[in-house]
């Protein structure tokens, strides 16, 4: 659908476009572009500020806010205690296809700047949270995301395949990923998956603070694996987690 061209624009987390920009963004012709936009502003899933900027509506927020409802209830108790025990936000991240999307964070008043709100969106290998998931993915999976396109957001993300194929096979080993600069500048993470089954990550779980402080996230590490092993056992619970485990088990072995 071109509406959802239009719309994947505001994917990598920029918040507003021109309609030309948009136009070019989304692929479409300008007349195309413009006639999609005013449905959108009509319905309030795009809004028009006095600048002319087009933003994304109220509607769509609400949309996004209720496809994570079922996996936000069940993870924010430990989101909030992981928030407690570190004082860094806290975050919850599932895969949608390419993207690390954010369903919940948890932070505190003096952090409410942060950056990072639940419905955004970075690609699995730009975000310490994607990482995860990636890592954790079947090898074909991991094979065919990896001869892809590999956006940069940053200079510091890696967009060389076979650096981050080796990148992936650590995070494997050691069951974590930190990511510096990756995603956005200034900023850095810490993440584990949340595994169910024989080992499929179905979410990830994750710690922000600046980027001068990314060594210190380490110490964090302990208490972010509990967070991830409580989170488990109410993820097999998950709508998406029991379609991602039927996925991976319905897969001939090779």
């Amino acid at each position: 659908m071109k509406a959802m061209d239009v719309l994947s624009a505001f994917e990598g987390g920029r918040a507003s476009f021109g309609l030309t920009e948009l136009a070019r963004h989304a692929g479409l012709p300008l007349t195309t572009t413009h006639r999609i936009v005013a449905d959108l502003l009509v319905a309030d899933v795009l809004r028009r500020e006095p600048d002319g900027q087009l933003r994304l509506g109220r509607r769509l927020w609400k949309v996004a806010q209720n496809a994570g409802r079922e996996v936000r209830e069940s993870a924010r108790p430990h989101l909030a205690e992981l928030f407690r025990q570190t004082g860094r936000p806290a975050q919850l991240a599932i895969r949608d296809a390419g993207h690390s999307l954010l369903i919940d964070v948890v932070h505190g008043p003096a952090q409410a700047g942060s950056p990072s709100r639940p419905g955004t969106r970075m690609p699995l290998h730009a975000c310490a949270t994607g990482k995860v998931m990636l890592a954790f993915e079947e090898p074909w999976i991991r094979s065919g995301y990896l001869t892809g396109t590999l956006a940069a957001p940053t200079r510091a993300t890696q967009v060389d395949s076979g650096a981050l194929d080796d990148q992936l096979a650590v995070v494997r080993r050691e069951g974590f990923a930190l990511s510096v600069e990756e995603a956005r500048v200034g900023t850095a993470a810490l993440a584990v998956p949340v595994v169910v089954g024989t080992g499929y990550a179905v979410a990830a779980v994750g710690l922000v603070a600046a980027a001068p402080d990314a060594r210190r996230l380490r110490e964090h590490l302990p208490v972010l694996r509990h967070a991830a092993a409580a989170m488990a056992v109410d993820a097999v619970r998950w709508p998406h987690a029991r379609a991602v485990v039927a996925a991976f088990e319905a897969q001939p072995e090779v």
